[in-house]
């Protein structure tokens, strides 16, 4: 196969000013359990992206059929598409410069998914539902849904750049409704990482039946929290769903020239002194959004900070919105499958304090007298002013610096620049490991985590 790409932008790369081949292979397997009854799910994608700039003008083609003749083919309607778009824009379009690349990247993983019959997967997950229902007898009803995915890459450029990339992720959700009485409640959770079967380690499983366990019992017969402006603290889930939502989308280039409400902020202070923004793409390498060493356009990618000390520092780009910022990509290019173009995406968005800044967890709950503590997240939604709502699984009344009692989840809302800007406490304690799938057009893996956060927001209650 890589041969066979490799003979086809050597025949082309004459004919274009830019050509980018990305190979792309997805094995998916999954399986999901509703109260013991299992259905079990595989597929396979595959296929090659072709991109093509001739006098500033792009084309594009996607191609299913992996014969020679085909590939070139391909690669033949990207170069003609780019052709007939000549003079068809106002814009020009440009590349940042980069580096040429040639590697070889290889997730850790210390077992393969795809090692693993389905049919053991099936019956693995099948006793954790069992044990869902057994973490109580209120327990009545549950769903478990487990799945991995295995990524294969390669991409060329006509500038030399030649990388075989291979990515494996995992993912364990579960829900469960918990009923005494006439009273019903519904919690969740999941554990979703970068990396191998064995991140699904039984400790980590042990934890999130207990934490999807404990929560639905919590919340039966709670009541709803009064609504209005509140004192919170976010725990690092919420802090992430902030983070990615509302603030993350906001500093994304094209959602910036399309008029992000950070257009104009850029080197200026819109946070506290004390805190930070990263986009962390590598860093913490079993994060969902973590990359396997490159974007989908061959950038080697890293930890890009947002806001650091309260400063907006930076925005995520590809290599052409760089090119118009003039300013470095930040390797931020990614597409969810060969039938996809790469656009600017977040990996994984990280809060926390500067170096020798921060609280304990517990010494913020001490220092509050009156508030609430917000624990896991449902949906959530944002957009390019960061005003959100974000769905809140768990809420716990804080009183004279104890917690009291808790409350049903229930909204919250806000602009983010305000919620970010009125933060007055980070925990030293930084939480990650917990993940979402972004839906921007394409789907993308992301991730992170970060501090409880003492801010202010407005709870939609009773």
């Amino acid at each position: 196969m890589i041969d066979n790409l490799i003979d086809a932008i050597d025949y082309f790369s004459p004919e274009a000013d830019y050509l980018e081949i990305r190979y792309h292979k997805r094995i998916r397997n999954g399986v999901l359990v509703k109260n013991g009854m299992a259905t079990a799910s595989s597929g396979k994608l595959e296929g090659i992206f072709v991109r093509a700039l001739i006098a500033n003008a792009w084309g594009s083609y996607s191609i299913d059929s992996l014969d020679r003749q085909s590939i070139f083919h391909g690669i033949e309607m990207a170069i003609r598409s780019a052709e007939s778009a000549i003079g068809l824009k106002h814009k020009s379009v440009h590349l940042a410069d980069v580096e040429v690349n040639e590697d070889i990247v290889r997730p850790h993983v210390e077992i393969d998914p795809l090692d693993i019959s389905i049919e053991d997967k099936v019956s693995r997950i099948q006793e954790i539902d069992k044990q869902v229902h057994e973490f109580n007898s209120k327990i009545v009803s549950s769903s478990t849904n487990y799945f991995d995915v295995s990524d294969t890459k390669y991409i060329l450029t006509s500038e030399g750049t030649q990388l075989e990339l291979y990515d494996t992720k995992v993912s364990l959700y579960i829900s469960a409704v918990a009923k005494d009485g006439a009273e019903t409640s519904v919690a969740s959770s999941r554990i979703a990482q970068t990396g191998g079967y064995e991140r699904l380690n039984d400790e980590a499983v042990d934890g999130l039946i207990k934490t999807v366990g404990e929560r639905a019992i919590n919340l039966l017969g709670a009541p709803m929290p009064p609504s209005g402006i509140a004192t919170v603290i976010l725990g690092p889930q919420l802090v992430r769903l902030l983070a990615h939502e509302a603030l993350g989308h906001s500093v994304e280039a094209d959602i910036v020239e399309a008029g992000s409400a950070l257009r104009y902020k850029i080197h200026q202070q819109i946070a506290p002194s004390f805190l930070n923004f990263i986009d962390d793409k590598i860093g913490y390498p079993y994060d969902y959004g973590s990359l396997p060493g490159y974007d989908d356009e061959g950038v080697r990618v890293g930890t890009t900070y947002i806001i650091r000390d309260g400063i907006l520092e930076t925005f995520l780009h590809n290599r052409e919105s760089a090119a118009d910022f003039g300013v470095q990509p930040t390797g931020n290019a990614r597409a969810q499958d060969h039938r996809f173009e790469p656009i600017i995406r977040m990996t994984n968005s990280v809060i926390f304090p500067s170096h020798g800044e921060g609280w304990g967890a517990d010494e913020i709950i001490e220092d509050t007298r009156e508030g609430y503590l917000l624990l896991g997240r449902n949906m959530g939604q944002a957009d390019s002013t960061t005003e959100f709502m974000f769905g809140v699984g768990e809420i716990w009344e804080i009183k004279n610096g104890e917690k009291f009692r808790p409350y049903k989840g229930v909204t919250i809302s806000g602009i983010a620049i305000d919620v970010l800007q009125q933060i007055d406490a980070l925990s030293r304690e930084i939480k990650r490991g917990f993940a979402g799938h972004c839906g921007k057009g394409q789907i993308a893996f992301t991730g992170g985590g970060g501090s409880f956060a003492r801010t202010k927001v407005l709870i939609g209650g009773k």
